[in-house]
This record gives C-alpha cells, structure tokens and sequence, in this order.
C-alpha cells in the first residue's frame, strides 16, 4: 500500500475512535448509556451521624442514610469521563500521524546563486 493510503486509513480510524469516545461521553452525561461500572460499592447505605449526635447508636443510630448509588455514579461517571479522554487522545495521535502521511513533504533549499550575492 502506497504512503497516501495508509495515511488516509489511519486518519479515518482515529476519527472514529475521537467520534465514538464524544458520543459515549455525550451519552453517560444524558443518561441514555449506563457508564462502565469501574467502583461498586456494596448495597447497604452509608450512615452518616448527625452534628451534636454520638456515632456510637449503631447501625439504625440515627444518621442520615446515604444512598450507595449517590456516590458510585458519579465516581463511575468521572472515571468513564478520564478513560474516554485518554481513549480520544489516542484517537488524535493516530489522526496526526495518518495526515502526516497524507500530506506531501516539501523540501525548500536556498540556492547557491541567492548566497553569493552580496548584501548591500
């Protein structure tokens, strides 16, 4: 395969990776796609005790109960969000290469006539 081809294949390629990771992103942050679930935390609720409140009541000790997906679905969302990043950043590297081998490479030398000259 020629230089050009190649080229245009690899910037077709990263384009789609860069196209897919914007819209998997687009699509975690309007809840139409449930994001990779990297943090499961377990199902019971996180009590957290009440200011002027001793923490020693137990279980039921009068807290306020925090639902465990109030905070697995954001930490689930922010680490969709940081590997989707890194995942359209290797999209761009092989876009720039595939148009470094798209575009031509011109050499511009100085002539010698132009170096004789002499400088007024």
């Amino acid at each position: 395969m020629s230089e050009k081809t190649v080229g245009y294949i690899l910037l077709f390629v990263g384009v789609i990776i860069i196209l897919f990771s914007g819209f998997s992103v687009y699509g975690v942050f309007s809840k139409n796609i449930k994001p990779v679930q990297f943090f499961s935390i377990g199902s019971t609720p996180i009590e957290i005790p009440i200011a002027g409140q001793t923490a020693n009541k137990g279980v039921d000790g009068g807290g306020i109960g925090i639902p465990t997906e109030v905070i697995q679905d954001p930490l689930n969302a922010f680490a969709h969000l940081t590997l989707m990043i890194f995942i359209g950043g290797v999209g761009f590297k092989i876009a720039s290469l595939g148009t470094m081998l798209i575009r031509p490479v011109i050499v511009k030398l100085k002539s010698k006539e132009s170096s004789d000259k002499p400088s007024k």
